[in-house]
């Protein structure tokens, strides 16, 4: 499948997850075939999923999967996923509180605002990196400034 047919995918799901419509399993499938062929954003959707248990068994591994498979897509929010994934040694993943670090901010650079806040709190309470209560409060205004509830 093309990038092209794989963003298709993507956004036919969308639609049918927004339609009256609304059949979970063709979403999941739809999804599942984007993010196979490469679709970052179908990706973190999956992973998404079995890391809420939304329509699926709730599956820490699997959400680790996808949101690999999203990060390595480029998708911030697949990055964002596997940060939280290492702070908590979740999903066959060992704790490891600096690459979370390291994963939140990269995550924030690339756009997803909701791990600004984490970042913030990774400096104010020294996880994964020195403690920085400057850089801390830095991060935080940002995170206030963006309207992120935290």
């Amino acid at each position: 499948m093309s990038p092209s047919q794989a963003r298709k995918a993507y956004r036919a799901a969308l639609r049918i997850a927004q339609s009256e419509e609304y059949d979970a399993q063709q979403v999941l499938a739809l999804l599942t075939v984007a993010a196979i062929a490469g679709n970052g954003d179908a990706a973190a959707a999956v992973a998404s999923w079995y890391a809420h248990g939304k329509h699926v068994r709730k599956n820490a591994r699997k959400a680790v999967e996808w949101f690999r498979k999203a990060a390595d897509a480029g998708n911030s929010e697949g990055v964002y996923g596997l940060a939280g994934a290492y702070e908590r040694g979740i999903g066959g993943l060992e704790k490891d509180e600096r690459r979370a670090f390291e994963l939140y901010v990269r995550s924030a650079l690339a756009g997803e605002k909701f791990a600004i806040p984490e970042v913030a709190r990774c400096y104010l309470y020294g996880i994964g990196v020195a403690r920085d209560e400057v850089l801390g409060e830095i991060w935080l205004e940002r995170a206030v400034q963006l309207q992120i509830p935290f």
